[in-house]
């Protein structure tokens, strides 16, 4: 149970991983280009 927990835990925190890069690289496109994407 402990073992399914912590892989619980460790998908969330990589899916906010993931959420973050995403932002990161909608924010680099708009700095270079100046266009809003939204990228799924």
């Amino acid at each position: 149970l402990a073992n399914i927990s912590n892989l619980l835990f460790a998908s969330k925190y990589l899916e906010r991983i993931g959420d973050h890069a995403v932002n990161l690289c909608e924010s680099v496109i708009y700095m270079v280009t100046g266009e809003r994407v939204h990228l799924n």
